[in-house]
């Protein structure tokens, strides 16, 4: 059974497997930052979505799949997508 904490975690390991930021931003003296790369979970409409921030601003996009969908499909979509990364030659 999906639940928000199993999808949290497959979104931290997804963050590890791309390299990219564990956290969506920071603010300091020049205000705030968001993190460029950072996945993370975002909810609403009674269902979920993974997104990807694009620029220090905050806009993000959604590479893997477009609006919300149940905790069950995106459990699936997710350890999909991850699958396939792991079995990406690698270019260095």
């Amino acid at each position: 059974m999906a639940t928000i904490r199993i999808l949290e975690l497959l979104v931290a390991r997804l963050n590890y497997i791309t390299r990219s930021p564990s956290t969506y931003s920071h603010s300091d003296k020049d205000g705030f930052h968001a993190h460029v790369g950072h996945w993370h979970l975002y909810r609403a409409y009674n269902g979920v979505s993974i997104e990807r921030v694009t620029n220090e601003g905050g806009g993000t996009s959604c590479p893997i799949w477009h609006g919300f969908i149940t905790k069950r499909e995106a459990q699936s979509k997710l350890l999909n997508f991850m699958a396939g990364l792991d079995h990406t030659p690698s270019t260095s």
